[in-house]
């Protein structure tokens, strides 16, 4: 990948961010930028959850601009995600439709958390931490994601349904604005916070930092008021009592007048009220007698995250591997599972994964979403034993898993349905859903979760280890266990069906004795392996 192109369709302005990567040196340099405002989220979207017939055709014109962008600049991928609006709206499935058709774009919906983790993968880019806990606030047209994080750990993430365009619509409509509207709005965003403050305060911030077009405006109004405004608005100090002043006088002001205030263009001086209210009223739950602005936010967190995905930031990839980690653990500890099966079980299928990489041929990238299914596959356990597979696929399919996109969570989901019992069939509209690419990943996932979970069967890591190797038609798996594992041995003969199906092979096991070294427990050498064959599928 040499030129990655990142597209925000936000709720209220779609955002393009081209950059051109490094990958000897690591790094990226941003070589075009441009942002349409679109207003997804417009005419009742609060409360009808419908885009606009007009408001998809304004989406869908600024996709084919930035495609055009993108492919004057030579990008080599395009990452497009979309966030609030099309998140919620009953009719989502219209403007990716026509996003992908019209545009040649696929954009994908992205949770509200996991918009929230790459803001602060963004943020990380451009403010110093300085080794201080830092509360993030990013005001949308639709949504608001609030974020504690130190420069390499994200701590706290959440997404709340009070954004600048939504607030608007619901209660800021009239001009001149009535003083009880703007109340009214006010008392609702401290309800919304209500709950969610003393949460923040417990794992606790050191400064606060704004970003995004809300509050990078206000602070461009204010920076007017004392001079020539900054070149750019990064670093720019906003302090809670003039932002309060600047509250006042932008709700006082009736939409003409507010259009002629420097700093404000035109087009955002019926939302900048709601936004204003927002955040000077998260300012002041919060405590922070200050605000420092942040000029990068989720469009640099997209390259990023790509970038972490394809290994070429490196250095910083635990940043990232790290989140993904503690999600997944976090879910199957908040459903109770059983933490040494499911560690061992995934133990077993990345090392079936890796060994098999000329058979299965799948990307290194399916490998952690191999693990999350591996990890989590029980976890319906929680509401019933005998169908707890159809259960761990609803529990992941709609756990907010930070760090994996929709269809990733999607196929993690699957992989862990099918562990047990059937395989996948042409009536099952979860297997059904995925496309045809990723249904031939999930099944030979599905394959080697199976053998692996069949391998723990008792849950007591009989089995220690499995090692593989290619025989013609065969795949022979050496199974290591200090006493016998004959209940494991014949439990994933019954399951390889899934491995004669989409792997292609037959199957044998073969029982071996625990190598042990000086060390412990030492890697099989198969080639002066004494070994009998089990059984032939």
């Amino acid at each position: 990948m040499k030129t990655l192109a990142a597209i925000d369709c936000g709720s209220n302005s779609f955002h393009l961010l081209i950059v051109r990567v490094d990958a000897e040196h690591h790094t990226w340099e941003t070589i075009a930028k441009d942002k349409e405002m679109v207003r997804l989220a417009s005419r009742d979207f609060a409360q009808t959850q419908l885009l606009s017939d007009e408001a998809v055709q304004r989406g869908v014109e600024a996709l084919k601009r930035f495609k055009k962008l993108a492919d004057q600049h030579g990008a080599d991928r395009i990452v497009a995600v979309a966030t609030s609006a099309v998140r919620e709206a009953k009719n989502a499935e219209t403007f990716l439709k026509r996003a992908e058709e019209e545009a040649g774009i696929a954009v994908e919906p992205i949770s509200g958390t996991e918009e929230a983790r790459l803001i602060y993968l963004g943020v990380t880019t451009a403010v110093n931490f300085r080794g201080r806990k830092a509360a993030i606030v990013d005001i949308g047209g639709a949504s608001t994601e609030l974020v504690i994080g130190t420069p390499t750990e994200l701590l706290f993430a959440r997404s709340l349904k009070i954004g600048a365009v939504r607030l608007y619509e619901q209660f800021l409509k009239e001009d001149p604005l009535p003083a009880e509207a703007y109340y009214r709005l006010i008392a609702h965003v401290k309800g919304i916070l209500h709950q969610l403050v003393p949460v923040m305060r417990e794992v606790g911030y050191d400064f606060l930092i704004a970003t995004s077009g809300t509050a990078l405006t206000l602070g461009e109004i204010d920076a007017a008021q004392y001079g020539k405004p900054p070149k750019g608005m990064n670093g720019y100090k906003l302090s809670r009592d003039r932002l309060h002043a600047l509250e006042q006088r932008l709700r006082q002001l009736p939409m003409k007048e507010r259009q002629k205030i420097e700093g404000l263009p035109p087009r955002r001086a019926d939302i900048i009220v709601s936004g204003a209210g927002i955040l000077s009223t998260i300012m002041d739950e919060l405590d922070m007698p200050q605000l420092v602005l942040c000029d990068r936010a989720l469009r640099e967190g997209i390259v990023l995250d790509a970038l972490y995905r394809e290994g070429i930031l490196e250095d910083a990839a635990h940043i990232h591997d790290n989140v993904r980690s503690r999600a997944i653990r976090a879910t199957g500890e908040r459903f109770g599972y059983d933490a040494a099966h499911g560690e061992h079980v995934a133990q077993l299928a990345l090392s079936l994964f890796d060994q098999t990489e000329s058979l299965h041929g799948l990307p290194r990238s399916y490998r952690d979403l191999l693990e999350g299914a591996a990890l989590l596959h029980d976890v319906g356990f929680h509401i019933n034993h005998s169908s707890h597979h159809k259960h761990s696929y609803y529990l992941i399919r709609h756990a907010e898993l930070l760090g994996f996109h929709e269809p990733e969570i999607e196929l993690m989901a699957n992989v862990a349905r099918y562990h047990r019992k059937s395989l996948p069939k042409d009536k099952h509209l979860n297997f059904k859903a995925l496309t045809p690419q990723q249904r031939e990943a999930a099944g030979k996932l599905i394959a080697l979760l199976r053998v692996a979970d069949a391998l723990d069967h008792s849950g007591m890591q009989v089995v220690k280890d499995v090692s593989v190797r290619l025989e013609g038609p065969e795949t022979v798996f050496f199974v290591q266990a200090d006493d016998s594992c004959d209940v494991e041995t014949w439990g994933a003969l019954e399951k390889a069906d899934a491995w004669s199906k989409y792997m292609g092979t037959q199957v044998r096991f073969v029982q071996v004795p625990v190598v042990r070294g000086a060390g412990g427990t030492g890697p099989l050498t198969l080639p002066h392996m004494a070994h009998e064959p089990v059984r032939r599928a």
